[in-house]
């Protein structure tokens, strides 16, 4: 099964993108990754603007599952999934399932409410968040990517965004 999910922080929001990033790597392996964006913040009172991307992973497990552990990712980074004001302040991760599918297919984040999933698809690469001196590559689209941890360096290992966009998914099979 394919999950489709968006990705937010924005608590020193550079850092934990790639924090996240690399979590998300360790759990689930190869992750499709689009770049980064900086938004506003909807929804809560804060002067910090959040940085958000989407992500597909690929899991055997139920979404209840792929949830709790998209929760121990947001709680070992910091968060407080237990305050009961927590989707109204700030945030070091914010990971949500928008959807899953037994296929791959990007126009699926389209069923997402919040704008800036549907912004991800369509923002001009010129609003591309440069995480590179972070350590997570710079992309020009949806990239997949795995967490090295002999290294620990996120490896890129295919960035043909026009493959990825077809519906090759042979990068997630690696």
């Amino acid at each position: 099964m394919y999950y489709y999910l968006s990705i937010g922080t924005n608590i020193a929001p550079e850092l934990n993108a790639v924090r996240i990033t690399s979590a998300l790597c360790q759990r689930f392996g190869v992750v499709i990754g689009f770049p980064f964006i900086y938004t506003e913040p909807i929804g809560i009172e804060s002067e910090h603007r959040f940085l958000n991307s989407l992500a597909v992973v690929e899991s055997a497990k139920g979404p209840d599952e792929v949830k709790l552990v998209t929760n121990l990712i947001e709680t070992s980074l910091g968060r407080d999934r237990e305050a009961s004001d927590c989707s109204l302040v700030d945030r070091v991760a914010d990971i949500d399932i928008v959807t899953y599918s037994e296929i791959l297919d990007f126009s699926l984040f389209l069923s997402s409410r919040e704008s800036y999933v549907s912004s991800l698809l369509t923002v001009e690469p010129s609003r591309y968040v440069d995480l590179s001196q972070y350590g997570l590559p710079s992309t020009d689209g949806p990239t997949a990517i795995n967490f090295n941890a002999g290294s620990g360096n996120i490896v890129v290992i295919e960035q043909e965004g026009y493959g990825l966009k077809n519906r090759h998914v042979s990068a997630l099979k690696r």
